[in-house]
């Protein structure tokens, strides 16, 4: 009777385990950038899967344990095909082989029935159900963790404390009476705007028409700006607390991956902590990015109240599909005609309806009484192009075929045309709106970011940067970086004497984010 039901109870593990690993190993590779309720579909998804495999199994052989053994590697070549196919694209030495279909399908296919055949062959199959257990429970063990110390960032990583004033005055303060009708200070991040120079360059779009635009409303723009990382979330948490990584927490060994305590820096800035202490309101936006959603702002601002939008499921979940043997339909099968192009898929609906609500609710903000900072992380002119260049719905290539990069620099270059439009009439509904005038920074967190790479590591790392406020013009010089966007802005509004930092710009790629390259600055203008 217990040797019965320790063996019933080994095969429900081993089902549980194959049902929970696919859907939670993804969930923690993207943690930092979702929220844990995106799981919960596919987690449904890949249960039915592995209930219905095991019933189809054991209906076939009447046996409990061969049919757990079978459903265990059905699933692992189920759920494997396309993170390999993915894999193999990335490497030169196997793109032209594993990384097409016609080549990669049919050796699943033979590797599929090869196990099948010996699984259906074992003697007894049911010593193998504790190791399989082992195996699964091992595995699985991995991505737990990981959600555990991205949720829990203070276990075993430390959190980063406080920010300590920059450049390291502790008896800098703020002039007797400065400030006394407190400007609202408006934080615009357009996420992937390049550099004019690198725009004309790598995309063939002149944008001096927009930055010319600003320059008339009274900004400020540095045309030789570079980032000061070249990934979106190590760029704002440098930005928003004023100081280079290093200085704000222990960097991780170059070969670590994304840490926990980054989006915290974001979170929890030193800039947000600073204005809310001289009784500024936070105003934050939904993005569908969780490390820039500020959801415990004063006013927070979104599509959905809580939780993951939809957008932002569907996205998840056409990703976890792709990371299957479905990868197949998708990029065949799934295709549209020769030469037909796509509307947009429900990710990319979510996305154009979300940034033009972010853009609308900034026009509204000058009628929010009280001193505000609005930190507003607008996700474009990056990925996804939805907008043409009056703000039209784009036309999406066949979803089955890499874009050209031709392709992805006129997209690119109509929706920055559209986005400077807006952003050129949000500015002056602003101006015009508010009392006292306002500050705003319109900025960019890195270069643009195509599937085609630009050449240069220099193209990625050069940025958007314009200010507005009072002593811009003769504060804002054309190299700076936005490590000393807001040492400015608090210099000219609080007379708080932040000492300038040294201007330096450190590329990494997504995969290495902490293995940093210092990149020079040839700005020609």
């Amino acid at each position: 009777m217990c040797k019965s039901v320790r063996s019933t109870g080994g095969r429900i593990a081993a089902l549980v385990l194959l049902s929970v690993y696919p859907s939670v190993a993804m969930l923690a590779g993207n943690l930092g950038q979702v929220y844990a309720d995106v799981v919960l579909r596919p987690l449904l998804w890949t249960a039915i899967l592995v209930g219905l495999l095991y019933v189809a199994a054991w209906l076939l052989y009447r046996d409990g344990h061969r049919a757990a053994l079978l459903t265990a590697w059905v699933s692992f070549v189920f759920f494997t095909y396309g993170h390999v196919y993915e894999l193999a694209r990335e490497q030169p030495s196997l793109a032209d082989l594993l990384g097409r279909h016609r080549y990669l399908s049919p050796l699943w296919l033979v590797l599929l029935v090869l196990g099948v055949w010996t699984l259906s062959r074992v003697r007894n199959p049911g010593r193998a159900i504790p190791s399989l257990v082992t195996v699964l429970a091992v595995a699985l063990a991995g991505p737990v963790i990981s959600i555990l110390m991205q949720a829990v960032p203070s276990v075993g990583q430390g959190s980063p404390a406080d920010p300590p004033w920059p450049g390291g005055s502790a008896a800098a303060t703020d002039r007797p009476g400065a400030a006394s009708e407190p400007p609202d200070i408006y934080y615009i991040i357009l996420d992937g705007y390049g550099r004019s120079d690198i725009l004309l360059d790598e995309m063939g779009y002149d944008n001096r028409g927009f930055l010319e635009a600003l320059e008339q409303l009274g900004f400020a723009v540095a045309r030789c700006s570079m980032a000061n990382y070249g990934i979106s979330h190590l760029s704002m948490a440098s930005s928003l607390n004023l100081d280079y990584l290093e200085a704000l927490h222990p960097l991780p060994d170059p070969d670590s991956g994304d840490q926990p305590w980054v989006p915290e820096l974001i979170q929890r800035s030193w800039i947000r902590q600073y204005l809310e202490s001289r009784g500024y309101a936070t105003v934050a936006f939904q993005t569908g990015y969780r490390f820039t959603e500020l959801r415990d702002a004063d006013l927070y601002i979104g599509l959905t109240d809580s939780g993951s939008s939809k957008g932002v499921e569907a996205g998840f979940e056409e990703m976890f599909l792709r990371s299957t043997w479905l990868r197949l339909y998708f990029d065949t099968l799934g295709r549209q005609r020769d030469g037909e192009a796509s509307g947009l898929s429900s990710p990319q609906e979510w996305h154009r309806a979300n940034v033009l609500y972010t853009l609308a609710a900034l026009e509204r903000l000058p009628t929010v009484r009280g001193p505000k900072f609005v930190f507003a992380h607008v996700l474009a002119p990056h990925v996804p192009y939805v907008f043409g260049a009056q703000g039209e719905p784009v036309a999406q290539p066949d979803a089955g075929v890499p874009p050209s990069g031709e392709w992805e620099r006129r997209a690119y270059a109509a929706q920055a045309e559209y986005i400077g439009m807006r952003i050129v009439e949000i500015a002056r509904i602003l101006i015009e709106q508010s009392d006292p005038p306002p500050v705003i920074v319109i900025q960019g967190d890195h270069g643009p970011d195509l599937e085609t790479p630009v050449a240069t590591d220099e193209a990625r790392m050069g940025i958007l940067n314009a200010y507005y406020f009072s002593g811009a013009r003769g504060l804002v010089y054309g190299t700076i970086t936005p490590v000393n966007t807001f040492r400015l802005v608090l210099n000219d509004v609080f007379d708080a004497h932040l000492p300038l930092a040294a201007d330096r710009s450190e590329y990494s790629t997504k995969g290495d984010p902490f293995m940093f390259r210092r990149v020079a600055n040839s700005c020609r203008e």
